[in-house]
Order: C-alpha cells, then structure tokens, then sequence
C-alpha cells in the first residue's frame, strides 16, 4: 500500500530552535517559504518528500526527526487536541532562549549591577516567566536595530501615547559571539521613534522599563504586538523606551569549546 509523509510540527519546532534559527532564516536556507513553515510548526499535514529534504538539509537533520510516514488513507493526527505530558514524561524540547541562557552562563555572563541592570539572556527569560513581577523594572539594552512597525491607536492609548507615534522596533542584542536574541521594545515618545528609525540597521544603547497592562491579563484582552512569529495574540507586558542612544561596541567574552552544548551549533557569524 502507497504511503504519504507527513510533517511533525513539534519535530520541525524543536529542529529549527537546535539551529538557532528564525522561520524567516529556515525559509531562506530551504527554499520553502514562511508561510508554509508557519503552518507545519502548527498543524500535522501531508507534505511532498521533496520539500521535507529541503527542509531536512536546511536544519542539518534527517527527514524521519521532522515528519513522518503513515499509510496512504490513515487519519493524520492534526484534528486530535493536545495531550498533556504524562507524570515523569520528559519536558518538551528546549527553547531557542534556554538554549542562549545556557550559552551564556558557560561564558561566565551575568548581569551588570546599576542603576538600569543589564539585559541578558538570563534577565529576559525571568521577564518573560513571570512578567509581574519585573513591572517597572529598568534594563539597559543594546543591539542592532533591524525591525520596526506601527501599532494601532488601541495599544499607543496603553503606553500613553498615540497611533502614528508610538511604535514598535525589534533589537537584535549580541548573547555570546554567533548567537543574538531579538527583544520586541517600544516607543511613547516621538523623540524615542525618531532616534530609533534613524538608527534602523545600526547598533543602539537603550534603557527600557517593563510595563504590564493594568489588571488580571487575559488571551483575549488588551496587550502589546511583537516580534515573535509564533504569537496569535498581544501579550500583557512590554519594554518601553525611557532613552536612546548611538551605541558604544563591546567585546563580548569568548566562547569555549567546552560552553557549545550538546545541540547547539558552534559559533557563526551572525544568527
């Protein structure tokens, strides 16, 4: 009986963050396009074998760790709901940030004491797991700025401001040598979207403050847009720019053989 592949969503997922790697930078090196890797990281589908090599050799894997082969006829699983993991079940695949965190405690970085602490790997994943408790938080941000886009009148009247001012920039902040995070932030002030567009695809030293939307957040209620392609709704904080500034290059500490872990690619020149 003829068979047909199809892709595993969660095998894709975690292939694609062992790599480091964007769903718009997986496009580039396979060939598939965003659109398609939006929905195979989504939902078990029936793929071309083809385009599972492209993808298979574009994330330096075999085509069996991302899809699967079933019986032509037999029920793709996508209509089933999530199962919650088992007691003693392992946890679900690392994400590109734990990954970055574990980088960088190999490296020996830690967060800078100061009036505005720095924003590490680190500090960002304690921000992004419990959010209320860093609300007016102060970091000290920098990186090369290479996104920007508007935000509806809705979200500026949460920072304070107005559509057409406020806005949001994604910041590309160096981790270790090779590997970088993006942080969504946003600006208020008109001052802080000038300097920002103006230092687009440049480096830039920002101080940005956590800022949570007032009361119990909710999926469906109000929020900030970012970066993160995998988000279907705004999430309940932000960072907002308080400064900007030309940004002054600093070395980052080297890395060793011995802090590349297991699945982690070794330091390129950019991510």
């Amino acid at each position: 009986m003829a068979s047909d592949w199809f892709v595993s969503p969660e095998g894709l997922s975690r292939a694609r963050q062992v790599q480091l790697i964007t769903q718009e930078e997986l496009a580039k090196r396979s060939g598939v396009s965003v659109r398609s890797i939006r929905k195979y990281e989504q939902v078990e589908q029936r793929v071309q074998f083809d385009t599972l090599q492209c993808l298979a050799k574009a994330l330096a894997t075999e085509v069996k760790n991302i899809a699967t082969l079933r019986k032509r006829g037999e029920i793709a699983r996508q209509s089933e709901p999530p199962r919650a993991p088992e007691p003693g079940s392992p946890l679900p695949a690392r994400t590109q940030l734990e990954t970055l965190v574990d980088l960088e405690r190999a490296a020996g970085i830690v967060a800078l004491p100061g009036e505005a602490e720095t924003l590490t790997a680190k500090r960002l994943q304690d921000v992004f797991t419990a959010y209320a408790l860093h609300d007016g938080a102060l970091f000290l941000l920098e990186g090369r700025v290479d996104g920007m886009r508007g935000i509806a009148p809705d979200e500026a009247k949460l920072l304070g401001s107005r559509g057409g001012v406020a806005a949001r920039f994604h910041v590309l902040k160096p981790v270790v040598p090779g590997q970088s995070v993006g942080v969504t932030v946003h600006t208020a002030e008109r001052a802080h979207t000038t300097k920002l567009q103006a230092l687009y695809g440049e480096r830039a030293r920002l101080l940005v403050r956590v800022k949570v939307v007032p009361g119990e957040p909710r999926d469906d209620g109000p929020g900030f847009s970012s970066f993160i392609t995998r988000l279907t709704t705004k999430r309940p904080w932000t960072f907002v720019v308080e400064s900007v500034e030309d940004a002054v290059t600093v070395e980052l500490p080297k890395l060793g053989k011995s802090a590349v872990g297991k699945g982690a690619k070794k330091p390129a020149k950019r991510t």
